[in-house]
C-alpha cells in the first residue's frame, strides 16, 4: 500500500514552511532567558560537563546521568561557537570558553554567555525538526493538509513543548528522534520495507542515548510491526534486525560507558534510586503527567477518538496512543516528577491530535454533502470556530511564556541586594539571584527550608518562590519545612519583596524601626 501525498506540492511546501516559521519564531522569543546569568537548574551541568570534556580533549563527560551522546551532540555546539569565536579573535583556544559560576540551584553567571545561547540554539532547532516530522508524517497518512497543520501546530506552539526546547537540555533531543521513530514506525505499519526497519532502529538507538528511558519508543515499532505482519509478526526476521540495530547504535553513540562501568552503574543506579524509589509515583503521578498533556493540548485533546473512526488514519492512531500510553505508565512510576518528563509523549499526542482532525474533516464532509448549502456553510463554520476557541487554551499560556522568557524576573532582586551593605553576609536560597561574591560574604545553600545553620550567622537571607517558596506556599504538605522555617527566622523581617511571578524576597536580621 503506498503512503497517500498531498495533490499539491505547493500547497505543502507552503504548509510545512508555515509551521517550521511559526515553531523556529515561537521558540527564539526567550532563547535568552537569563543571560549572562543562568535561571535553570539542570543546564550549568550539562555546559560545564560539555565543556570540561572538549577542554581535557576527551569522549569522556565523566558523568552519565545522560547518556554520553547527548554531550556529543552539545559538544558539537561549543566547537561551532569557538570556531566563530576563533575567527572573530575572540578565542585562541577552546580553553579560553569559561566554565559557569554557579553560586546555588538555578542561580549563577556565565563568563562567555553565548556559549549557553549555542547550547539553547541546539535545543530550539531539534524542536523544529520534530514539527516537521509531525507534520510531513499528518500528512502522508492522511492526505489531510488540515490535519497536518493542526496537529504540527500543537507542537509548535505547545507551552510545554516550547519551553522545553528552550533549553540546554537532553529533552529536546530524545524528542526529536521519538517523533523519528514514531514516523518509521508509520511506514512500517503501512509497506514492512526492511529499510523502514532499519531506519526505526537506528532512530531507537538514539532515542535511547539521549535519555536511557525513552528507549521505550521501541514499542511504537512493534506495535506497528505486529498490526502489519499478525500471526505471523514473531515469524518476520525483520523485528529482530531492528532491535539488533537499535542495540548496536546505542552501544555505538554511548560507546565510553563501557570503559568506566563501575562509575556508570553507580551513577546510572543513583538516577534510578532517585526516580524510582519508593514513596512515590504510581496513580498521583500519572494524574500529573496527564495533566500536563491537557495543559498542552487543551480540549484538542477530544479530537484523537476522531483517529479510529476511519481505516486511514487507524493504524497510525494505535501506535501514537500505544506508545503514549506506555510512556506515561514508565514514566509515572519515576518519583521525582516533572512537566519536562512528558515533552517525548508530546509528538505521539500531536500526531493523534491531526490524525483526528483529518477524521473530523471526514465526517464534517460527509454530513454537509446531505444538507443544503447555507447549512453546510454553518457547520464549517462552527467547527473551524470550536478549534480555534479549544486552540486558545494552551496557546494563551505559550503567550505568557513569551513574555516571561523574553525579561529578566530576577533584575530588580538583584538590583536591591546590590544595595545592602557591603561585607554583608548573606544566605542565599536556591533560584535566588546572583550575589556578587566580591562584595559580599555569601553563603550558598540548596534550600534555606533544609538549612541547619544557625540564622545569627547572617545579616540577610533570600528566599525564592522556585526554591524554598515550593515547601512554605504549601505548608500542609511541608509542616515541617515551613514551620522550622518560621521558627528559625523568627526574629526576621521582609526588607524586600519582588512578586514576579516567580516571587523573590529578602529578610534581615536587623529590622529597621516601624
Amino acid at each position: 500500500m503506498k503512503l497517500r501525498s498531498h495533490d499539491s506540492t505547493a500547497a505543502t511546501v507552503a504548509g510545512i514552511l508555515f509551521v517550521v516559521i511559526v515553531a523556529a519564531v515561537i521558540r527564539l522569543w526567550g532563547v535568552s532567558w537569563g543571560l549572562p546569568y543562568t535561571y535553570h537548574a539542570d543546564e550549568p551541568v550539562n555546559l560545564t560537563r560539555t565543556l570540561d570534556m572538549l577542554q581535557r580533549r576527551s569522549v569522556d563527560p565523566e558523568f552519565y546521568n545522560y547518556p554520553p551522546f547527548f554531550y556529543y551532540v552539545e559538544a558539537g555546539g561549543q566547537l561551532a561557537y569557538y570556531g566563530v569565536g576563533s575567527l572573530s579573535g575572540e578565542f585562541s583556544s577552546i580553553d579560553d570558553i569559561s566554565l559557569p559560576e554557579s553560586q546555588t540551584l538555578a542561580n549563577g553567571r556565565l563568563g562567555n554567555p553565548n556559549s549557553l545561547l549555542a547550547g539553547r540554539m541546539i535545543s530550539v532547532a531539534l524542536g523544529i525538526g520534530a514539527v516537521g516530522i509531525v507534520f510531513a508524517s499528518i500528512l502522508a497518512v492522511t492526505s489531510s493538509m488540515s490535519g497536518a497543520v493542526v496537529g504540527s501546530l500543537l507542537l509548535a506552539l505547545g507551552p510545554l513543548a516550547v519551553r522545553q526546547t528552550r533549553f540546554m537540555t537532553p529533552d529536546a533531543l530524545a524528542t526529536f528522534f521519538v517523533a523519528a521513530v514514531l514516523a518509521l514506525s508509520f511506514l512500517i505499519y503501512r509497506r514492512s520495507r526492511m529499510l523502514d526497519y532499519i531506519g526505526a532502529g537506528i532512530a531507537i538507538g538514539l532515542a535511547g542515548s539521549s535519555k536511557y528511558h525513552v528507549a521505550v519508543v521501541a514499542v511504537a515499532v512493534v506495535v506497528a510491526h505486529i498490526m502489519r505482519t499478525e500471526a505471523r509478526f514473531y515469524r518476520d526476521p525483520k523485528i529482530y534486525v531492528s532491535g539488533a540495530i537499535a542495540a548496536g547504535t546505542f552501544l555505538a553513540t554511548s560507546f565510553i560507558i563501557f570503559f568506566d562501568l563501575p562509575a556508570f552503574w553507580a551513577e546510572f543506579a543513583w538516577k534510578q534510586g532517585a526516580y524510582s524509589g519508593s514513596g512515590g509515583g504510581g496513580i498521583d503521578s500519572l494524574w500529573f503527567y496527564v495533566q500536563a498533556i491537557g495543559t498542552e493540548t487543551g480540549p484538542l485533546l477530544l479530537l484523537i477518538p476522531f483517529g479510529f473512526l476511519l481505516l486511514r488514519t487507524r493504524g497510525e492512531t494505535i501506535v501514537a496512543v500505544a506508545f503514549a500510553v506506555v510512556y506515561l505508565v514508565v514514566i509515572a512510576m519515576f518519583v521525582l516528577r516533572f512537566e519536562r518528563h512528558v515533552l517525548p509523549a508530546l509528538p505521539a499526542i500531536a500526531m493523534a491530535v491531526g490524525f483526528g482532525v483529518a477524521g473530523l474533516y471526514d465526517v464534517v464532509r460527509a454530513w454537509t454533502s446531505e444538507r443544503s448549502p447555507v447549512e453546510g456553510r454553518f457547520i464549517v463554520g462552527t467547527a473551524i470556530i470550536s478549534l480555534l476557541v479549544a486552540a486558545s487554551v494552551p496557546l494563551s499560556s505559550t503567550f505568557s511564556d513569551g513574555q516571561r522568557y523574553s525579561s529578566d524576573e530576577r533584575a530588580d532582586a538583584r538590583a536591591f541586594v546590590n544595595t545592602l551593605p557591603a561585607g554583608s553576609r548573606i544566605l542565599v536560597d536556591g533560584y535566588s539571584p546572583f550575589v556578587e561574591p566580591g562584595r559580599f560574604d555569601v553563603v550558598p545553600t540548596g534550600f534555606v527550608v533544609t538549612d541547619t545553620s544557625d540564622p545569627a550567622l547572617y545579616d540577610y537571607v533570600t528566599v525564592a518562590e522556585l526554591g524554598s517558596g515550593r515547601f512554605l506556599d504549601d505548608p500542609q504538605r511541608y509542616p515541617i519545612q515551613s514551620s522550622g522555617f518560621d521558627d528559625r527566622f523568627a526574629s526576621f523581617c521582609t526588607v524586600g519583596f519582588f512578586a514576579g511571578p516567580p516571587w523573590q524576597m529578602v529578610l534581615a536580621s536587623d529590622c529597621p524601626e516601624g
